[in-house]
């Protein structure tokens, strides 16, 4: 599908401004402006924040309340639950909370819910758990915002409820819970909201602890992985936390990480932000969406080197059989959309009897990056349709179905992604009112996939100064996007070779300065041999025996608009 190509305007002020006054270059001056960076107290904030300057933990409402009560359970030697979400945020978060009590010799259980048999959050057999095993402090991570009945429950049987979640609430109402960390309450003033359930809890830690004390940088790797993971956008308090947090990953003494990184093949001292996006995530995932996230969890808190070679194992297993389950729902939902008429339908919503819940959520990720629709995709079970929704940038689908809210039994969710449940004969209904919202708040339906450039650049500007403003820029991630440049008219000046998993390897030239490119191709179109063209690339630097070598990573490439 092809894209526009949008390059950011320059503001030739805002860059002097910049410039001048933080002793930048003109090119970071337009990259930090570009990230919606335009004041010097924000490029300021961005470019030389550091860990010890981080905001004070009991900014946030009631951390000292929930503070207290935990100092309290900790004195009388309570039995402590802890429950948390299943995903890569929520059994960080859990592995942290788990290992604090641990060290301070307290019972301290944990119950992750199961996606299949309960679903997200706090479940009603938790709460049983909770009530039948005498614990008198619950704590959720990751959810709770929203489990009114759940905590009640819990209340009315003499146990203390404490909240850290990182959702926003449905409106003014909240669980009366006996305190509440979420920086979305209202009252709450802690000024970074962004936070990852992982980074909540480690703002938790720096409150019982002490802000300066020694072992808050040893969790750091949990914080990272858990924040990266969840797509937390990487500005702010979580850029700062991520960064020096690849720091401790790259040198972490967890034997089950060091079992993973071995396992899915990656060297320790070169994890980075992609590394966990696209290789480590999805194996700890893979255990909570294809059954119980317990060996996930279990593989962060092991000291056992034994344990942990089986539990790597056996999440690098479950994640080839998720890939599989997911390739055959793909497929399935691919034929589907074979008769799809897309231009009376603006948002794609296809079903499956028995369809895997677990993977549901990245099947509509993968069919909207395909067809850059947003799309649902639901399985049926007893006529009821059940499941996940993906969106574009442009398009907020949790607004979409909320104002399908009347015909559905359940969602939630928040712009980029949602959860349906409905009744199988309201299916028609609810892709009508889908058509009729997204025609009643767009003029015109934004499904043209858009390809923002930060720079035109000359390959004479592809120079070591370049490397060393994206470097000062990293580490990249949601909401700080990896630069894309533009240069014009270069020439292709070898044949492209086809490499492993539809990437191809040439050579372009600009004047008198050539680079490698590598450009992968979803649908077989690549550039030829001696064709002039325009390309969108983000410029790596490598080394091999001390020598230099720059690499052009090819977003897209076209016909070159000038001779």
């Amino acid at each position: 599908m092809s894209k526009i190509w949008e390059v950011f305007p320059s503001d030739i002020q805002k860059i002097e401004l910049f410039t001048k006054n933080l002793g930048i270059s003109p090119v970071l001056s337009q990259l930090l402006l570009n990230r919606g960076i335009a004041d010097l107290l924000g490029a300021e904030k961005f470019l030389f924040s550091s860990f010890y300057g981080l905001p004070d933990s009991f900014r946030l409402k009631d951390m000292a309340k929930a503070v207290e009560r935990v100092k309290q359970s900790i004195q009388r030697k309570e039995h402590v639950m802890i429950l948390s979400d299943y995903d890569v945020d929520g059994i960080t978060s859990l592995a942290l909370l788990y290992e604090f009590f641990n060290s301070h010799n307290v019972s301290a259980s944990y119950y992750l819910p199961h996606r299949i048999e309960e679903g997200y959050g706090v479940s009603k057999e938790a709460v049983k758990s909770a009530i039948d095993g005498g614990v008198s402090l619950f704590i959720t991570l990751d959810c709770g915002i929203t489990a009114f009945e759940e905590v009640k429950l819990l209340k009315d049987s003499g146990i203390d409820v404490l909240i850290i979640d990182h959702h926003r609430p449905h409106g003014d109402v909240y669980p009366k819970a006996d305190a509440i960390i979420d920086p979305w309450q209202n009252g709450c003033e802690y000024p970074d909201k962004d936070l990852a359930a992982v980074g909540l809890v480690f703002k938790f830690l720096q409150a019982l602890l002490g802000h300066q004390n020694e072992k808050l940088m040893d969790f750091l790797d949990l914080v990272c992985l858990g924040t990266v993971a969840d797509v937390s956008g990487l500005r702010g308090e979580n850029r700062v936390l991520v960064k020096e947090g690849l720091k401790i990953l790259k040198n972490t003494k967890r034997k089950g990480l060091k079992e993973l990184f071995k396992v899915a093949g990656l060297k320790q001292e070169n994890i980075s932000v992609r590394n966990i996006s696209f290789i480590m995530a999805p194996r700890l995932n893979a255990a909570g969406r294809i059954d119980s996230a317990e060996g996930a969890f279990r593989l962060l808190v092991t000291e056992s080197e034994e344990e942990a070679q089986d539990l790597a194992g056996k999440l690098d297993a479950a994640n080839k059989k998720r890939r599989l389950i997911e390739s055959d729902i793909l497929k399935q939902a691919n034929v589907l959309l074979e008769g799809f008429n897309f231009s009376e339908n603006k948002v794609i919503v296809v079903y499956g009897e028995n369809w895997h819940m677990g993977v549901l959520g990245i099947v509509a990720s993968r069919l909207a990056d395909t067809y850059y629709r947003p799309c649902i995709v639901l399985s049926e079970s007893k006529g009821l349709l059940k499941g996940s929704g993906r969106s574009i940038p442009e398009f907020n689908i949790f607004q979409a179905v909320s104002d399908c809210c009347e015909i559905l039994e359940e969602f939630g969710g928040h712009a980029a992604a949602c959860g349906v449940a409905l009744k199988k004969k309201n299916l028609n209904e609810f892709k009508e009112e889908l058509n009729k919202y997204v025609s009643c708040v767009y003029e015109k339906a934004p499904f043209i996939p858009k390809l923002k450039l930060d720079r035109i650049l000359g390959f004479n500007d592809i120079s070591d100064s370049l490397f060393e403003d994206i470097e000062v820029l990293s580490p990249y991630g949601a909401e700080n996007p990896e630069p894309r440049f533009m240069t014009e008219s270069v020439k292709v000046i070898t044949k492209p070779r086809a490499l492993a998993r539809k990437f191809y390897k040439f050579w372009v030239k600009k004047n008198s300065l050539s680079f490698q490119a590598l450009f992968k191709s979803k649908d077989a179109s690549i550039p030829q041999e001696g064709e002039l063209i325009d390309i969108a690339y983000t410029p790596s630097e490598g080394e091999w025996e001390g020598v230099k070598s720059v690499t052009l990573f090819l977003e897209d490439y076209r016909k070159a608009e000038k001779v």
